[in-house]
Protein backbone atom coordinates (compact mmCIF):
# COMPACT_ATOMS: atom_id res chain seq x y z
CA UNK A 1 0.00 0.00 0.00
CA UNK A 2 2.85 2.92 0.87
CA UNK A 3 4.21 1.82 -2.65
CA UNK A 4 0.81 2.60 -4.06
CA UNK A 5 0.68 5.59 -2.49
CA UNK A 6 4.15 6.70 -3.25
CA UNK A 7 3.31 5.67 -7.01
CA UNK A 8 3.38 7.82 -9.84
CA UNK A 9 0.55 6.44 -11.45
CA UNK A 10 -2.88 8.07 -10.55
CA UNK A 11 -4.83 5.10 -10.75
CA UNK A 12 -2.70 3.43 -8.60
CA UNK A 13 -3.50 6.36 -6.04
CA UNK A 14 -7.31 6.20 -6.73
CA UNK A 15 -7.60 2.68 -6.06
CA UNK A 16 -5.85 3.29 -2.90
CA UNK A 17 -8.61 5.84 -1.74
CA UNK A 18 -11.39 3.72 -3.60
CA UNK A 19 -10.47 0.90 -1.28
CA UNK A 20 -10.47 3.17 1.91
CA UNK A 21 -13.36 4.53 0.85
CA UNK A 22 -15.25 1.55 0.35
CA UNK A 23 -16.26 1.86 -2.96
CA UNK A 24 -14.15 -0.70 -4.64
CA UNK A 25 -16.72 -3.71 -4.55
CA UNK A 26 -19.13 -1.32 -6.39
CA UNK A 27 -17.05 -0.39 -8.79
CA UNK A 28 -16.17 -4.09 -9.27
CA UNK A 29 -19.91 -5.07 -9.42
CA UNK A 30 -20.06 -2.33 -12.01
CA UNK A 31 -17.80 -3.22 -14.16
CA UNK A 32 -18.94 -7.13 -14.20
CA UNK A 33 -22.23 -5.84 -15.02
CA UNK A 34 -21.04 -3.71 -17.68
CA UNK A 35 -19.07 -6.63 -19.22
CA UNK A 36 -22.05 -8.68 -18.59
CA UNK A 37 -24.61 -6.16 -20.56
CA UNK A 38 -21.57 -6.48 -23.15
CA UNK A 39 -21.97 -10.07 -23.88
CA UNK A 40 -25.64 -9.61 -23.69
CA UNK A 41 -25.13 -7.39 -26.40
CA UNK A 42 -23.01 -9.03 -28.20
CA UNK A 43 -25.45 -12.28 -27.86
CA UNK A 44 -28.49 -10.51 -29.29
CA UNK A 45 -26.14 -9.95 -31.98
CA UNK A 46 -25.29 -13.27 -33.12
CA UNK A 47 -29.31 -13.56 -32.43
CA UNK A 48 -30.54 -11.29 -34.78
CA UNK A 49 -27.88 -12.42 -37.42
CA UNK A 50 -29.42 -16.11 -36.68
CA UNK A 51 -33.07 -15.04 -37.13
CA UNK A 52 -31.74 -13.33 -40.51
CA UNK A 53 -29.95 -16.26 -41.54
CA UNK A 54 -32.84 -18.66 -40.24
CA UNK A 55 -35.78 -16.73 -42.33
CA UNK A 56 -33.27 -16.74 -45.13
CA UNK A 57 -33.59 -20.56 -44.98
CA UNK A 58 -36.94 -20.71 -44.38
CA UNK A 59 -37.98 -21.89 -47.96
CA UNK A 60 -35.07 -24.49 -48.08
CA UNK A 61 -35.89 -25.83 -44.87
CA UNK A 62 -38.98 -26.32 -45.79
CA UNK A 63 -38.49 -28.37 -48.95
CA UNK A 64 -35.31 -30.10 -46.21
CA UNK A 65 -39.13 -30.62 -44.16
CA UNK A 66 -40.81 -32.61 -46.48
CA UNK A 67 -37.64 -34.84 -47.44
CA UNK A 68 -37.26 -35.55 -43.98
CA UNK A 69 -40.82 -36.61 -43.70
CA UNK A 70 -40.33 -38.81 -46.49
CA UNK A 71 -37.14 -39.61 -45.09
CA UNK A 72 -39.04 -40.44 -41.53
CA UNK A 73 -41.64 -42.60 -43.45
CA UNK A 74 -39.12 -44.64 -45.53
CA UNK A 75 -37.16 -44.57 -42.19
CA UNK A 76 -40.58 -46.07 -40.21
CA UNK A 77 -40.83 -48.61 -43.35
CA UNK A 78 -36.99 -49.64 -43.15
CA UNK A 79 -37.49 -49.98 -39.28
CA UNK A 80 -40.78 -52.39 -39.77
CA UNK A 81 -38.64 -54.18 -42.37
CA UNK A 82 -35.63 -54.08 -39.75
CA UNK A 83 -37.47 -55.54 -36.99
CA UNK A 84 -38.86 -58.26 -39.84
CA UNK A 85 -35.43 -59.18 -40.69
CA UNK A 86 -34.20 -58.77 -37.38
CA UNK A 87 -37.01 -61.65 -36.01
CA UNK A 88 -35.85 -63.82 -38.79
CA UNK A 89 -32.58 -63.61 -37.77
CA UNK A 90 -33.20 -64.06 -34.38
CA UNK A 91 -34.90 -67.07 -35.15
CA UNK A 92 -32.35 -68.78 -37.68
CA UNK A 93 -29.81 -67.03 -34.70
CA UNK A 94 -32.03 -69.44 -32.20
CA UNK A 95 -31.79 -72.02 -34.63
CA UNK A 96 -28.45 -71.97 -34.78
CA UNK A 97 -27.73 -71.60 -31.07
CA UNK A 98 -29.99 -74.68 -29.91
CA UNK A 99 -27.38 -76.50 -32.81
CA UNK A 100 -24.27 -74.91 -31.37
CA UNK A 101 -25.65 -76.23 -27.70
CA UNK A 102 -26.21 -79.04 -28.84
CA UNK A 103 -22.22 -79.26 -31.09
CA UNK A 104 -21.27 -77.96 -27.25
CA UNK A 105 -22.89 -80.72 -25.49
CA UNK A 106 -21.69 -82.96 -27.79
CA UNK A 107 -18.08 -81.12 -27.39
CA UNK A 108 -18.44 -81.32 -24.07
CA UNK A 109 -19.24 -85.13 -23.86
CA UNK A 110 -16.42 -85.63 -25.99
CA UNK A 111 -14.06 -83.89 -23.90
CA UNK A 112 -15.33 -85.50 -21.13
CA UNK A 113 -14.50 -88.63 -22.42
CA UNK A 114 -11.57 -87.98 -23.92
CA UNK A 115 -10.88 -86.61 -19.91
CA UNK A 116 -11.71 -89.99 -18.53
CA UNK A 117 -9.11 -92.45 -21.63
CA UNK A 118 -6.61 -89.82 -20.53
CA UNK A 119 -6.94 -89.75 -16.73
CA UNK A 120 -7.44 -93.90 -17.23
CA UNK A 121 -4.27 -93.90 -20.18
CA UNK A 122 -2.42 -91.98 -17.26
CA UNK A 123 -3.39 -94.14 -14.42
CA UNK A 124 -2.59 -97.07 -16.95
CA UNK A 125 0.63 -95.54 -17.71
CA UNK A 126 1.81 -95.19 -14.08
CA UNK A 127 0.68 -98.69 -13.36
CA UNK A 128 2.87 -100.03 -16.39
CA UNK A 129 5.42 -97.81 -14.91
CA UNK A 130 5.39 -98.54 -11.10
CA UNK A 131 5.51 -102.51 -12.71
CA UNK A 132 8.33 -101.67 -14.93
CA UNK A 133 10.20 -100.40 -12.08
CA UNK A 134 8.89 -103.46 -10.03
CA UNK A 135 10.22 -105.54 -12.84
CA UNK A 136 13.64 -103.63 -13.44
CA UNK A 137 14.25 -104.33 -9.85
CA UNK A 138 13.37 -107.98 -9.99
CA UNK A 139 15.30 -108.18 -12.69
CA UNK A 140 18.26 -106.27 -11.03
CA UNK A 141 17.91 -108.63 -8.45
CA UNK A 142 18.08 -111.91 -10.43
CA UNK A 143 20.90 -110.62 -12.57
CA UNK A 144 22.97 -109.90 -9.14
CA UNK A 145 21.75 -113.59 -7.91
CA UNK A 146 22.92 -114.82 -11.09
CA UNK A 147 26.30 -113.28 -11.02
CA UNK A 148 26.53 -114.42 -7.24
CA UNK A 149 25.68 -117.96 -8.77
CA UNK A 150 27.74 -117.87 -11.41
CA UNK A 151 30.66 -116.70 -8.97
CA UNK A 152 29.69 -119.88 -6.91
CA UNK A 153 29.54 -121.92 -9.88
CA UNK A 154 32.78 -120.77 -10.78
CA UNK A 155 34.12 -120.84 -7.12
CA UNK A 156 32.55 -124.67 -7.40
CA UNK A 157 33.80 -125.35 -10.80
CA UNK A 158 37.61 -124.33 -9.52
CA UNK A 159 37.20 -126.65 -6.24
CA UNK A 160 36.07 -129.57 -8.68
CA UNK A 161 39.32 -128.39 -11.19
CA UNK A 162 41.56 -128.62 -7.89
CA UNK A 163 39.89 -131.82 -6.91
CA UNK A 164 40.45 -133.25 -10.51
CA UNK A 165 44.26 -132.27 -10.78
CA UNK A 166 44.67 -133.88 -7.80
CA UNK A 167 43.37 -136.47 -8.64
CA UNK A 168 45.29 -136.48 -11.51
CA UNK A 169 47.97 -135.36 -9.47
CA UNK A 170 47.98 -138.43 -7.26
CA UNK A 171 47.01 -140.60 -10.06
CA UNK A 172 51.07 -139.28 -11.58
CA UNK A 173 52.45 -139.32 -8.51
CA UNK A 174 51.31 -143.06 -8.39
CA UNK A 175 52.85 -143.78 -11.52
CA UNK A 176 55.50 -141.39 -10.57
CA UNK A 177 56.31 -143.35 -7.90
CA UNK A 178 55.68 -146.73 -9.52
CA UNK A 179 58.79 -145.67 -11.88
CA UNK A 180 60.45 -144.71 -9.45
CA UNK A 181 60.32 -147.76 -7.72
CA UNK A 182 59.99 -149.61 -10.71
CA UNK A 183 63.61 -147.83 -11.76
CA UNK A 184 64.93 -148.56 -8.53
CA UNK A 185 64.29 -151.78 -8.37
CA UNK A 186 66.13 -152.14 -12.13
CA UNK A 187 68.95 -150.07 -10.11
CA UNK A 188 68.67 -152.85 -7.48
CA UNK A 189 68.72 -155.88 -10.08
CA UNK A 190 71.64 -154.29 -11.70
CA UNK A 191 73.86 -153.62 -8.51
CA UNK A 192 72.76 -156.99 -7.25
CA UNK A 193 73.77 -158.32 -10.62
CA UNK A 194 77.16 -156.46 -10.53
CA UNK A 195 77.24 -157.93 -6.56
CA UNK A 196 76.72 -161.56 -8.41
CA UNK A 197 79.43 -161.12 -10.49
CA UNK A 198 81.62 -160.20 -8.02
CA UNK A 199 80.09 -162.77 -6.04
CA UNK A 200 80.65 -164.83 -8.83
CA UNK A 201 84.27 -163.95 -9.37
CA UNK A 202 85.08 -164.09 -5.43
CA UNK A 203 83.53 -167.91 -5.57
CA UNK A 204 86.00 -168.20 -7.79
CA UNK A 205 89.17 -166.73 -6.14
CA UNK A 206 87.71 -169.04 -2.90
CA UNK A 207 87.64 -171.81 -5.36
CA UNK A 208 90.74 -171.23 -6.25
CA UNK A 209 91.93 -170.83 -2.86
CA UNK A 210 90.38 -174.03 -1.73
CA UNK A 211 92.08 -175.34 -4.79
CA UNK A 212 95.55 -174.30 -3.42
CA UNK A 213 94.46 -174.86 -0.19
CA UNK A 214 96.73 -178.21 -0.22
CA UNK A 215 99.49 -176.59 -1.76
CA UNK A 216 98.92 -173.97 1.06
CA UNK A 217 102.76 -174.46 2.40
CA UNK A 218 103.94 -174.54 -1.16
CA UNK A 219 102.03 -171.28 -1.68
CA UNK A 220 101.83 -169.46 1.50
CA UNK A 221 104.20 -167.02 -0.11
CA UNK A 222 101.34 -166.16 -3.01
CA UNK A 223 98.57 -166.32 -0.35
CA UNK A 224 98.83 -162.28 0.50
CA UNK A 225 98.82 -161.36 -3.12
CA UNK A 226 95.61 -163.11 -3.47
CA UNK A 227 93.59 -161.48 -0.41
CA UNK A 228 94.79 -157.91 -1.86
CA UNK A 229 93.42 -159.00 -4.85
CA UNK A 230 90.56 -159.46 -3.62
CA UNK A 231 90.43 -156.39 -1.73
CA UNK A 232 91.35 -154.94 -4.99
CA UNK A 233 88.27 -156.43 -6.31
CA UNK A 234 86.11 -155.46 -3.72
CA UNK A 235 87.48 -151.24 -3.73
CA UNK A 236 86.33 -151.27 -7.59
CA UNK A 237 83.12 -152.54 -6.64
CA UNK A 238 82.78 -149.48 -4.11
CA UNK A 239 84.09 -147.27 -6.06
CA UNK A 240 81.59 -148.10 -8.91
CA UNK A 241 78.85 -147.81 -6.59
CA UNK A 242 80.18 -144.32 -5.14
CA UNK A 243 80.27 -143.27 -8.48
CA UNK A 244 76.78 -144.43 -9.65
CA UNK A 245 75.75 -142.90 -6.23
CA UNK A 246 77.11 -139.47 -7.20
CA UNK A 247 76.03 -139.12 -10.41
CA UNK A 248 72.22 -139.82 -9.46
CA UNK A 249 72.82 -137.29 -6.56
CA UNK A 250 74.20 -134.53 -8.97
CA UNK A 251 71.29 -135.34 -10.99
CA UNK A 252 68.86 -135.70 -8.24
CA UNK A 253 69.98 -131.70 -6.71
CA UNK A 254 69.73 -130.64 -10.88
CA UNK A 255 65.90 -132.04 -10.37
CA UNK A 256 65.32 -130.39 -7.39
CA UNK A 257 66.81 -127.34 -8.66
CA UNK A 258 64.64 -127.23 -11.47
CA UNK A 259 61.46 -128.07 -9.30
CA UNK A 260 62.18 -124.87 -7.34
CA UNK A 261 62.66 -122.39 -10.09
CA UNK A 262 59.25 -124.24 -11.37
CA UNK A 263 57.66 -123.77 -7.66
CA UNK A 264 58.24 -119.83 -7.65
CA UNK A 265 57.06 -119.50 -11.10
CA UNK A 266 53.76 -121.00 -10.80
CA UNK A 267 53.58 -119.01 -7.38
CA UNK A 268 54.27 -116.25 -9.13
CA UNK A 269 51.61 -116.40 -11.53
CA UNK A 270 48.77 -117.32 -8.76
CA UNK A 271 49.75 -114.49 -7.26
CA UNK A 272 49.43 -112.73 -10.31
CA UNK A 273 46.06 -114.06 -11.06
CA UNK A 274 45.00 -113.89 -7.68
CA UNK A 275 45.32 -109.98 -7.78
CA UNK A 276 43.71 -109.60 -10.95
CA UNK A 277 40.75 -111.40 -9.62
CA UNK A 278 40.71 -109.17 -6.58
CA UNK A 279 40.81 -106.43 -9.24
CA UNK A 280 38.11 -107.75 -11.08
CA UNK A 281 36.00 -108.36 -8.20
CA UNK A 282 36.82 -104.79 -7.13
CA UNK A 283 35.19 -103.31 -10.48
CA UNK A 284 32.45 -105.73 -10.22
CA UNK A 285 31.31 -104.31 -7.06
CA UNK A 286 32.10 -100.52 -8.18
CA UNK A 287 29.77 -100.95 -11.06
CA UNK A 288 26.61 -102.90 -9.02
CA UNK A 289 27.07 -100.01 -6.76
CA UNK A 290 27.07 -97.09 -9.62
CA UNK A 291 24.00 -99.43 -11.66
CA UNK A 292 22.28 -99.23 -8.04
CA UNK A 293 22.81 -95.34 -8.05
CA UNK A 294 21.47 -95.42 -11.60
CA UNK A 295 17.83 -96.62 -10.40
CA UNK A 296 17.71 -93.44 -7.70
CA UNK A 297 18.87 -91.26 -10.37
CA UNK A 298 16.25 -92.75 -13.21
CA UNK A 299 13.43 -92.23 -10.66
CA UNK A 300 14.34 -88.87 -9.92
CA UNK A 301 14.81 -88.08 -13.87
CA UNK A 302 11.18 -90.04 -14.35
CA UNK A 303 9.70 -87.53 -11.59
CA UNK A 304 11.47 -84.75 -13.16
CA UNK A 305 10.05 -86.07 -16.97
CA UNK A 306 6.59 -86.08 -15.55
CA UNK A 307 6.76 -82.58 -13.81
CA UNK A 308 7.31 -81.28 -16.69
CA UNK A 309 5.21 -82.74 -18.81
CA UNK A 310 2.10 -81.79 -16.77
CA UNK A 311 3.46 -78.28 -16.24
CA UNK A 312 4.31 -78.46 -20.48
CA UNK A 313 0.60 -79.59 -20.92
CA UNK A 314 -1.02 -77.22 -18.51
CA UNK A 315 0.67 -73.96 -19.58
CA UNK A 316 0.35 -75.16 -22.77
CA UNK A 317 -3.20 -75.34 -22.88
CA UNK A 318 -3.05 -71.59 -20.82
CA UNK A 319 -0.80 -70.44 -23.50
CA UNK A 320 -3.01 -71.34 -26.48
CA UNK A 321 -6.13 -69.83 -24.90
CA UNK A 322 -4.77 -66.84 -24.20
CA UNK A 323 -3.23 -66.63 -27.74
CA UNK A 324 -6.69 -66.98 -29.12
CA UNK A 325 -8.25 -64.72 -27.18
CA UNK A 326 -5.50 -61.71 -28.07
CA UNK A 327 -5.51 -63.21 -32.22
CA UNK A 328 -9.73 -62.91 -31.65
CA UNK A 329 -9.15 -59.50 -29.44
CA UNK A 330 -11.55 -61.06 -27.21
CA UNK A 331 -12.29 -58.14 -24.39
CA UNK A 332 -12.31 -55.52 -27.10
CA UNK A 333 -15.76 -53.38 -28.63
CA UNK A 334 -17.06 -55.15 -31.63
CA UNK A 335 -16.14 -52.71 -33.87
CA UNK A 336 -12.51 -52.64 -32.89
CA UNK A 337 -12.55 -56.41 -33.41
CA UNK A 338 -14.21 -55.85 -36.94
CA UNK A 339 -11.24 -53.41 -37.60
CA UNK A 340 -8.83 -55.65 -36.34
CA UNK A 341 -10.43 -58.57 -38.79
CA UNK A 342 -9.39 -56.10 -41.93
CA UNK A 343 -5.97 -56.21 -40.21
CA UNK A 344 -4.22 -58.56 -43.13
CA UNK A 345 -6.47 -57.03 -46.21
CA UNK A 346 -5.82 -53.53 -45.02
CA UNK A 347 -1.39 -52.56 -44.47
CA UNK A 348 -1.77 -49.33 -42.76
CA UNK A 349 -3.75 -51.20 -39.86
CA UNK A 350 -0.93 -51.11 -36.83
CA UNK A 351 -2.98 -52.23 -34.09
CA UNK A 352 -4.66 -51.33 -30.71
CA UNK A 353 -2.83 -49.46 -28.41
CA UNK A 354 -2.31 -52.07 -25.87
CA UNK A 355 -0.28 -53.74 -28.69
CA UNK A 356 2.20 -51.23 -29.11
CA UNK A 357 2.79 -50.04 -25.58
CA UNK A 358 3.96 -52.54 -22.96
CA UNK A 359 4.89 -51.67 -18.96
CA UNK A 360 6.19 -53.80 -16.02
CA UNK A 361 3.47 -55.12 -14.14
CA UNK A 362 3.07 -53.38 -11.30
CA UNK A 363 2.21 -50.27 -13.46
CA UNK A 364 -0.21 -52.63 -15.47
CA UNK A 365 -3.36 -51.11 -13.57
CA UNK A 366 -2.28 -47.57 -13.21
CA UNK A 367 -1.46 -47.31 -16.95
CA UNK A 368 -4.86 -48.94 -17.63
CA UNK A 369 -6.31 -46.40 -15.46
CA UNK A 370 -4.76 -43.62 -17.21
CA UNK A 371 -5.63 -44.65 -20.63
CA UNK A 372 -9.26 -45.37 -19.46
CA UNK A 373 -11.58 -46.23 -23.34
CA UNK A 374 -8.56 -44.96 -25.36
CA UNK A 375 -6.62 -48.52 -24.70
CA UNK A 376 -9.13 -49.77 -27.52
CA UNK A 377 -8.07 -46.57 -29.79
CA UNK A 378 -6.53 -48.19 -33.21
CA UNK A 379 -3.17 -47.16 -34.19
CA UNK A 380 -3.21 -46.36 -38.32
CA UNK A 381 -0.26 -45.43 -40.56
CA UNK A 382 -2.01 -42.56 -42.03
CA UNK A 383 -5.47 -40.32 -42.22
CA UNK A 384 -6.50 -42.11 -45.02
CA UNK A 385 -6.05 -45.63 -43.75
CA UNK A 386 -8.77 -44.51 -40.92
CA UNK A 387 -10.99 -42.95 -43.36
CA UNK A 388 -10.85 -46.13 -45.14
CA UNK A 389 -12.16 -48.15 -42.09
CA UNK A 390 -14.34 -45.62 -40.71
CA UNK A 391 -15.90 -45.90 -44.42
CA UNK A 392 -15.75 -49.66 -43.59
CA UNK A 393 -17.74 -49.31 -40.27
CA UNK A 394 -20.39 -47.27 -41.61
CA UNK A 395 -21.12 -49.59 -44.56
CA UNK A 396 -20.89 -52.81 -42.28
CA UNK A 397 -22.87 -51.02 -39.70
CA UNK A 398 -20.55 -52.42 -36.85
CA UNK A 399 -20.26 -49.27 -34.80
CA UNK A 400 -17.74 -46.27 -34.01
CA UNK A 401 -13.58 -46.10 -33.33
CA UNK A 402 -11.35 -43.97 -32.48
CA UNK A 403 -8.17 -44.28 -34.85
CA UNK A 404 -4.65 -42.72 -34.04
CA UNK A 405 -3.20 -42.14 -37.13
CA UNK A 406 0.53 -41.51 -36.46
CA UNK A 407 0.83 -38.61 -39.27
CA UNK A 408 -1.48 -36.46 -37.48
CA UNK A 409 -0.99 -37.15 -33.98
CA UNK A 410 1.95 -35.02 -32.22
CA UNK A 411 1.65 -34.01 -28.54
CA UNK A 412 2.86 -30.13 -29.21
CA UNK A 413 1.88 -29.47 -25.16
CA UNK A 414 4.71 -30.07 -23.37
CA UNK A 415 4.06 -31.00 -19.20
CA UNK A 416 5.01 -27.47 -17.38
CA UNK A 417 4.23 -28.60 -14.14
CA UNK A 418 7.69 -29.57 -13.53
CA UNK A 419 8.24 -29.35 -9.87
CA UNK A 420 5.14 -32.04 -9.36
CA UNK A 421 7.67 -34.70 -10.34
CA UNK A 422 9.68 -33.89 -6.91
CA UNK A 423 6.39 -34.15 -4.88
CA UNK A 424 6.33 -37.00 -2.11
CA UNK A 425 4.72 -39.81 -3.16
CA UNK A 426 5.29 -38.99 -7.47
CA UNK A 427 6.43 -41.77 -9.47
CA UNK A 428 6.84 -40.40 -12.61
CA UNK A 429 4.74 -39.40 -15.65
CA UNK A 430 2.77 -41.98 -17.56
CA UNK A 431 4.14 -41.59 -20.44
CA UNK A 432 7.98 -42.30 -18.89
CA UNK A 433 6.64 -45.92 -17.56
CA UNK A 434 5.71 -47.40 -21.06
CA UNK A 435 7.93 -48.52 -23.36
CA UNK A 436 7.23 -48.77 -27.57
CA UNK A 437 8.88 -47.91 -30.68
CA UNK A 438 10.49 -44.54 -31.02
CA UNK A 439 7.66 -44.24 -33.75
CA UNK A 440 4.92 -44.58 -31.69
CA UNK A 441 6.27 -41.85 -28.58
CA UNK A 442 3.75 -39.45 -30.00
CA UNK A 443 0.86 -41.96 -29.59
CA UNK A 444 2.01 -42.49 -25.98
CA UNK A 445 2.65 -38.85 -25.25
CA UNK A 446 -0.39 -37.55 -26.11
CA UNK A 447 -2.57 -40.44 -24.17
CA UNK A 448 -0.09 -40.52 -21.11
CA UNK A 449 2.27 -37.28 -20.98
CA UNK A 450 0.23 -35.12 -18.71
CA UNK A 451 -0.90 -37.74 -16.79
CA UNK A 452 0.81 -37.91 -13.11
CA UNK A 453 1.29 -41.36 -11.59
CA UNK A 454 1.19 -41.63 -7.27
CA UNK A 455 2.10 -44.87 -5.34
CA UNK A 456 -1.49 -44.41 -3.23
CA UNK A 457 -4.50 -42.23 -2.98
CA UNK A 458 -3.20 -40.15 0.24
CA UNK A 459 -0.03 -38.61 -1.86
CA UNK A 460 -2.31 -38.29 -4.95
CA UNK A 461 -4.94 -36.15 -2.59
CA UNK A 462 -2.15 -34.01 -1.40
CA UNK A 463 -0.78 -33.32 -4.39
CA UNK A 464 -3.84 -32.08 -6.03
CA UNK A 465 -5.31 -30.07 -3.35
CA UNK A 466 -1.65 -28.15 -3.77
CA UNK A 467 -1.97 -28.15 -7.27
CA UNK A 468 -5.65 -26.52 -6.76
CA UNK A 469 -7.35 -29.92 -8.40
CA UNK A 470 -5.74 -28.92 -12.09
CA UNK A 471 -3.82 -31.96 -13.02
CA UNK A 472 -4.82 -35.71 -13.84
CA UNK A 473 -3.53 -38.01 -11.29
CA UNK A 474 -3.61 -42.32 -11.32
CA UNK A 475 -2.43 -44.30 -8.51
CA UNK A 476 -0.56 -47.50 -8.55
CA UNK A 477 -3.89 -49.01 -7.28
CA UNK A 478 -6.11 -47.93 -9.74
CA UNK A 479 -7.56 -44.62 -8.28
CA UNK A 480 -8.04 -41.55 -10.42
CA UNK A 481 -8.18 -37.68 -9.32
CA UNK A 482 -9.44 -35.58 -12.50
CA UNK A 483 -9.22 -31.71 -12.81
CA UNK A 484 -12.01 -30.28 -11.27
CA UNK A 485 -11.66 -32.19 -8.13
CA UNK A 486 -13.71 -35.81 -9.09
CA UNK A 487 -12.32 -39.30 -8.10
CA UNK A 488 -12.87 -42.41 -9.12
CA UNK A 489 -12.02 -45.78 -7.59
CA UNK A 490 -12.48 -49.14 -5.70
CA UNK A 491 -12.60 -52.91 -6.10
CA UNK A 492 -9.96 -53.39 -9.89
CA UNK A 493 -12.24 -55.67 -11.57
CA UNK A 494 -9.80 -56.39 -15.09
CA UNK A 495 -10.97 -59.62 -16.46
CA UNK A 496 -9.87 -58.61 -19.73
CA UNK A 497 -5.92 -57.91 -18.83
CA UNK A 498 -5.21 -55.91 -22.38
CA UNK A 499 -2.40 -54.60 -21.51
CA UNK A 500 -1.17 -57.20 -19.27
CA UNK A 501 -2.22 -59.64 -22.06
CA UNK A 502 1.13 -59.87 -23.99
CA UNK A 503 3.06 -59.80 -20.94
CA UNK A 504 1.08 -62.70 -19.79
CA UNK A 505 1.69 -64.29 -22.94
CA UNK A 506 5.58 -63.74 -23.22
CA UNK A 507 5.59 -65.32 -19.68
CA UNK A 508 3.60 -68.52 -20.96
CA UNK A 509 5.48 -69.06 -24.08
CA UNK A 510 9.21 -68.59 -21.45
CA UNK A 511 7.11 -71.18 -19.01
CA UNK A 512 6.72 -73.59 -21.70
CA UNK A 513 9.60 -73.55 -23.19
CA UNK A 514 11.25 -74.37 -20.03
CA UNK A 515 9.28 -77.10 -18.98
CA UNK A 516 9.80 -78.46 -22.57
CA UNK A 517 13.87 -78.11 -22.14
CA UNK A 518 13.14 -79.89 -18.64
CA UNK A 519 11.25 -82.69 -20.12
CA UNK A 520 13.80 -82.80 -22.80
CA UNK A 521 16.99 -82.91 -20.65
CA UNK A 522 15.16 -85.64 -17.82
CA UNK A 523 14.36 -88.00 -21.56
CA UNK A 524 17.84 -87.40 -22.67
CA UNK A 525 19.47 -88.15 -19.25
CA UNK A 526 17.38 -91.31 -19.12
CA UNK A 527 17.97 -92.54 -22.34
CA UNK A 528 21.94 -91.78 -21.42
CA UNK A 529 21.32 -93.59 -17.65
CA UNK A 530 19.96 -96.45 -19.51
CA UNK A 531 22.19 -96.25 -21.90
CA UNK A 532 25.23 -96.40 -19.67
CA UNK A 533 23.63 -98.73 -17.15
CA UNK A 534 23.64 -101.60 -20.12
CA UNK A 535 26.77 -100.72 -20.97
CA UNK A 536 27.62 -101.51 -17.08
CA UNK A 537 25.87 -104.89 -17.72
CA UNK A 538 27.79 -105.80 -20.37
CA UNK A 539 30.97 -105.22 -18.61
CA UNK A 540 29.90 -106.85 -15.74
CA UNK A 541 28.99 -109.82 -18.11
CA UNK A 542 32.77 -109.59 -19.74
CA UNK A 543 34.09 -109.16 -16.31
CA UNK A 544 31.96 -112.61 -15.02
CA UNK A 545 33.37 -114.43 -18.11
CA UNK A 546 37.08 -112.79 -17.34
CA UNK A 547 36.47 -114.23 -13.95
CA UNK A 548 35.70 -117.50 -14.57
CA UNK A 549 38.77 -118.02 -17.05
CA UNK A 550 40.83 -116.44 -14.13
CA UNK A 551 39.28 -118.73 -11.44
CA UNK A 552 40.48 -121.50 -13.59
CA UNK A 553 44.02 -120.05 -14.33
CA UNK A 554 44.33 -119.28 -10.19
CA UNK A 555 43.65 -123.15 -9.82
CA UNK A 556 45.77 -124.45 -12.50
CA UNK A 557 48.54 -122.36 -10.91
CA UNK A 558 47.76 -123.45 -7.71
CA UNK A 559 47.59 -127.44 -8.31
CA UNK A 560 50.91 -126.77 -10.21
CA UNK A 561 52.56 -125.15 -7.00
CA UNK A 562 50.98 -128.16 -5.21
CA UNK A 563 52.37 -130.82 -7.94
CA UNK A 564 55.89 -129.04 -7.85
CA UNK A 565 56.14 -129.36 -4.04
CA UNK A 566 55.43 -132.75 -3.40
CA UNK A 567 57.80 -133.58 -7.20
CA UNK A 568 60.30 -131.37 -4.55
CA UNK A 569 59.98 -133.58 -1.49
CA UNK A 570 60.05 -136.66 -3.78
CA UNK A 571 63.82 -135.25 -5.25
CA UNK A 572 64.61 -133.73 -1.14
CA UNK A 573 63.50 -137.24 -0.28
CA UNK A 574 65.89 -138.65 -2.57
CA UNK A 575 68.71 -136.33 -2.53
CA UNK A 576 68.64 -137.15 1.57
CA UNK A 577 68.82 -141.30 0.82
CA UNK A 578 71.37 -141.01 -1.80
CA UNK A 579 73.91 -138.97 0.12
CA UNK A 580 73.76 -141.21 3.25
CA UNK A 581 74.24 -144.39 0.54
CA UNK A 582 77.25 -142.15 -0.42
CA UNK A 583 78.51 -141.58 3.02
CA UNK A 584 78.02 -145.37 3.85
CA UNK A 585 80.31 -146.07 0.82
CA UNK A 586 82.59 -144.02 1.59
CA UNK A 587 82.96 -145.44 5.32
CA UNK A 588 83.19 -148.59 3.37
CA UNK A 589 86.01 -147.73 1.32
CA UNK A 590 87.70 -146.34 3.86
CA UNK A 591 87.19 -149.29 5.92
CA UNK A 592 89.04 -151.28 2.75
CA UNK A 593 91.94 -148.69 2.35
CA UNK A 594 92.40 -149.42 6.22
CA UNK A 595 92.03 -153.21 5.81
CA UNK A 596 94.71 -152.68 2.70
CA UNK A 597 97.15 -151.33 4.75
Amino acid sequence: QIDQILSSKPEDRRALFDEAAGIVKYKLRKEASIKKLEEEQQNLLRLNDILSELEKQVEPLSKQAETAKVYLKNRDRLKTLDVNLFLLDSSEQRKNLVETGQKLDTAKNDLSETKNRYEKARTDYDEMNAALEILEGEIEEARNNMTRSSVMKEKLEGQIGILQEQIRSARSNDKHFHERQNSLMEEISSIQRELEKQEEEKSRIDEELQAFSAAHQEARDGSEALSGKVLALTEQIEEKKSALLTSRLVQAQSVEQEQSEAILKYREAFEAVTAEIATLNQKQKDYESEIAGMKEKLTAYDTQLRSAQAGYHSEKSRLDALTNLTERYEGYGGSVKRVMEQKASVPGIIGVVADIIKTEEQYETAIETALGGSIQNVVTQDEETAKRLISFLKREHAGRATFLPLTSIRDHREFRESGVLKEPGVIALASSLVQMEDRYRDVAESLLGRIVVTRDIDSALKLASKYRHSLRIVTIGGEQLSPGGAISGGAFRNSSNLLGRRRELEALKDKVKNFEQSAREAQVAIAKTKERRNELRTEMETIRMTLQQKFIEQNTARLNVVKEEERQKEAEGSCSSLKKETEELGNRLQDIATRKE
